[in-house]
């Protein structure tokens, strides 16, 4: 069990392996995780979109409001933010039942590498299984 919080870190690092090159078994074992990764990531957004319509201020059609600089949308217009802070807390706290194997780093392919913390979010989700150095 994974919170998904530490799926919802994990995911730019999961962006940029969805678009790497791997031997073509790893590649399989990376897209069946990848599915799941990402249905599990779509869950929780859902459950984002459902507080924002509950805690942000809502235009004419029920759509939630956002700051705007230039030309580029920002943070929501609330009514009560503390609120919303509060339910996303408990969601990203929440355990997810995502079941998938973790891949070992040694099958990767020497280009492909990781900064410490990609490696340790995709870890903490789950996404891989870090073996010690011999």
């Amino acid at each position: 069990m994974v919170t998904y919080e530490k799926l919802w870190n994990a995911r730019d690092i999961m962006n940029d392996l969805a678009v790497t090159k791997l031997p073509p078994r790893l590649s399989l074992k990376l897209a069946r995780s990848l599915r799941v990764y990402f249905d599990a990531l779509n869950d929780l957004d859902e459950v984002r979109k459902g507080l924002l319509r509950n805690y942000a201020k809502l235009d004419k059609n029920g759509k939630p409001t956002f700051e705007t600089k230039g030309d580029k949308e920002g943070q929501p217009k609330w009514k009560d933010q503390e609120g919303f802070k509060r339910d996303m807390r408990e969601a990203l706290d929440t355990e997810s039942e995502i079941n998938f194997s973790p891949l070992k780093l040694k099958h990767f392919p020497k280009p492909v590498e990781f900064t410490p913390i990609e490696a340790l979010s995709l870890a903490e989700a789950g996404i891989v299984e870090s073996e010690p150095e011999a």
